[in-house]
């Protein structure tokens, strides 16, 4: 019997790969004669981590039409449209798959289109409130939406959809109910999304080296991104032995161990991020992105701060003196800092990879 294909189109950020390659792994788990294809561009971060994962990728090349991206890239997008009309067409004669699902970024566009007018079974997943611009467009055309957060139907039309989780990996999972690392010092991990925030690795920076005494008292891992690693590598420089304080990545990808490591995360607020927080219990402070469309990471995190499950700083208001007052005052109140990561149980739903993985294979 001929294997089925699944074409999964993910890239750009690891908010798209990551639950993308958990619904794949469970779904192989389900049923491993199932071909896993992902589709993604030439140039995301999908290039490292699928194949790093054992999954085959194809590329679709298609550039952003996002409002915050330049009108040079908007136009030279738009252009090379029909292009990559013709190419995802292409892609879904070739392999034939069973069923394709988009799982965020500019690629699920050509492909989940052209895939629909096709007649293949067709799914997107949209974790956020407020969807992106690919999914908006698909939700007409799709067969089903999964989603998150039942507000995203207002801005969607979608013929069917069902309530679901945002999956997790099975490694960060797997920490819910783990017993907590018995550090020394106060462990700090903190990152900006997989690519990185400029704006907050300097304030970072800053807090760190107006604050040098605290190097008795706590470690930092601090993930800059891998377009920013070297500026910030030369940076820390200005700090005195700051390698025997604080651990300068490009990217980690060791998340589960570094989650497990850490007594307190400092990060962005992108559903993905708020999940992993969620599914590990770890008390955070949370610095939305400003720029993110419709103000959706600030309505995530004060979602959280809401319910005392996070601590929220708006970029605007980060300085040295306000992370200093607000770690010296977790360092001395670990029952906060237990109530906060506690708090968190509300936005975890448990194996929602599986749970996406048991449907798809049913319906192909």
């Amino acid at each position: 019997m001929k294997k089925k294909t699944f074409m999964i189109a993910a890239g750009g950020t690891g908010g798209h790969i990551y639950p993308a390659l958990s619904v794949a792994k469970a779904m192989k788990e389900k049923d491993p004669s199932i071909n896993i294809l992902f589709v993604g561009t030439p140039w995301g971060l999908e290039n490292k981590m699928v194949p790093r994962e054992g999954f085959n990728l194809t590329h679709l090349s298609i550039g952003r039409l996002n409002s915050n991206v330049s009108k040079t890239e908007r136009i030279k997008t738009l252009l090379l449209l029909p292009f990559a009309f013709l190419k995802a067409a292409a892609l879904v004669i070739k392999h034939k798959p069973a069923g394709l699902i988009g799982m965020g970024g500019q690629v699920s566009g050509p492909l989940l289109f052209m895939a629909s007018i096709m007649g293949k079974k067709t799914w997107i997943w949209e974790p956020n409130a407020v969807p992106g611009m690919a999914n908006r467009h698909l939700s007409k055309f799709v067969n089903e939406g999964l989603i998150v957060f039942e507000d995203c139907l207002k801005h969607m039309k979608l013929k069917k959809h069902q309530i679901v989780g945002l999956p997790i990996r099975k490694e960060i999972e797997d920490l819910h109910d783990a017993a907590s690392v018995n550090n020394e010092k106060f462990n700090i991990l903190i990152f900006g999304g997989s690519q990185g925030s400029l704006a907050l690795n300097n304030k970072i920076f800053e807090f760190l080296k107006d604050n040098q005494n605290l190097k008795d008292k706590i470690n930092i891992v601090h993930q800059t991104g891998e377009r920013t690693h070297q500026q910030f590598l030369n940076k820390y420089k200005e700090i005195p032995s700051y390698a025997s304080w604080i651990e300068v990545k490009d990217y980690l990808h060791d998340m589960p161990s570094r989650y497990q490591w850490a007594d307190l995360v400092i990060a962005r607020s992108g559903t993905g991020t708020l999940s992993e927080l969620a599914a590990c219990k770890k008390p955070s402070i949370l610095v939305p992105l400003p720029t993110a469309a419709d103000n959706h990471q600030y309505k995530n995190a004060k979602a959280f701060s809401d319910k005392q499950a996070a601590i929220l700083i708006e970029e605007k208001d980060v300085s040295s003196k306000k992370l200093k007052e607000t770690i010296d005052d977790l360092l001395t109140k670990t029952e906060k800092l237990k109530n906060i990561a506690s708090n968190t149980h509300f936005f975890y739903k448990k194996n929602s990879a599986q749970s996406i993985s048991n449907y798809l294979t049913s319906m192909i």
